[in-house]
């Protein structure tokens, strides 16, 4: 899946930024 995002990231920086940015505060907030 975390490889998934990254091609995602690659093909489309905007889209993505927008998707990936609130995955990534809710994954820090389950493992803090």
């Amino acid at each position: 899946m975390h490889g998934e995002m990254i091609r995602l990231a690659a093909e489309s920086p905007q889209v993505t930024r927008v998707f990936v940015n609130p995955a990534i505060k809710l994954c820090a907030q389950l493992l803090s």
